[in-house]
């Protein structure tokens, strides 16, 4: 009988251990490495890089509209460069979290992600950046991005449409310069199925190919005017990337 009790004891103690949260992987002051546990190439020159958290049930620990620093570091330890970046992952997630980065020719960073391995690790710390969202606050956001700035924008977007709490919409004007430089079209074409009555996608293209049925040229402030609710104290516009 005593041997049963602690059995069971022993059994009830490992489960409440499992159903513990694990800490948040990020910290704030520190860089922490992650290890790339996939990579995959989405178009001639953009990828999906996935990093690996300590723990399958950890999550990373970024609140909405904030981002990462990542530090690139040589063989020898010598930093390469730092740039921020916002994972296309969402706050649910755990066991992982993934950046889609556009690859430069001359870019130190980009190239030295680029060029990593399966098991090669990156360092990062945050959460990072001012943003700071108050639920129910805004019945409208507008957003404007550019390029590889649409990675906080779909943050942002994916958290406020998938949050059952918010019933704000969401209307995105993306600029590009061609059509193979949209970034994650197929993650926000999949919002725009997922969510038809609060989310909209404008894309604009700088050279259009014939028969696009989309914006063409510069963002401008009739756009924005078009597809933007008018000013007001429940409404909020957000841009990032190249003017």
């Amino acid at each position: 009988l005593v041997v049963a009790l602690v059995g069971a004891l022993a059994a009830a103690a490992a489960a409440a251990l499992l159903r513990r949260e694990p800490p948040a992987a990020l910290q704030k002051t520190e860089y922490k490495a992650f290890p790339l546990v996939d990579k995959k190439q989405l178009t001639h020159n953009t990828l999906r890089l996935r990093f690996g958290l300590e723990h399958p049930r950890q999550r990373l620990g970024l609140p909405i509209g904030k981002h990462v620093s990542a530090l690139a570091e040589d063989e020898e330890g010598h930093e390469v460069a730092r740039r921020p970046y916002t994972p296309t992952t969402g706050a649910e997630v755990r066991g992982h979290f993934d950046l889609v980065i556009k690859v430069y020719p001359g870019g130190q960073m980009t190239q030295h992600l680029a060029a990593m391995k399966l098991g090669d690790a990156l360092k990062f710390r945050g959460p990072l950046g001012l943003f700071k969202w108050t639920p129910g606050a805004k019945g409208f956001v507008g957003m404007v991005a550019g390029g590889t700035g649409i990675t906080p924008m779909y943050q942002v977007a994916k958290a406020l449409l998938e949050d059952p709490q918010e019933r704000c919409k969401v209307s995105l004007i993306f600029g590009n310069v061609t059509e193979d430089d949209i970034l994650i079209k197929d993650l926000l074409d999949g919002l725009v199925e997922g969510h038809p009555d609060r989310f909209q996608v404008h894309y604009v293209l700088d050279k259009p190919p014939k028969g696009w049925e989309g914006g063409a040229g510069f963002i401008t402030a009739e756009m924005m005017q078009e597809k933007f609710a008018p000013p007001a104290d429940d409404v909020l516009l957000l841009r990032c990337g190249p003017p």
